[in-house]
């Protein structure tokens, strides 16, 4: 049942927000890379923020004028 729910969000989420499809493909590559982390505890709405802070993940990687030109957090570190 749950696994219904969390497919009809991110279907809604995608369908309505018109998410460029690379952007989809980061936000994957994130949600994966957390999964093989363990490192989540599994509660009531995990899956749905997990999705939606990899989409804002994803979007600043993928755009980066979203990000303060002054101080770029995700390149600093490279």
């Amino acid at each position: 049942m749950e696994h219904s729910l969390f497919k009809g969000f991110v279907s809604r989420v995608l369908r309505l927000s018109h998410i460029h499809m690379d952007i989809i493909l980061v936000a994957l590559a994130h949600v994966d890379q957390m999964k093989l982390s363990r490192v989540l505890e599994y509660g009531p709405g995990t899956h749905e923020r997990v999705f939606i802070g990899a989409l804002i993940l994803a979007t600043k990687v993928c755009i980066p004028s979203l990000v303060s030109p002054r101080r770029n957090v995700l390149t600093d570190h490279l």
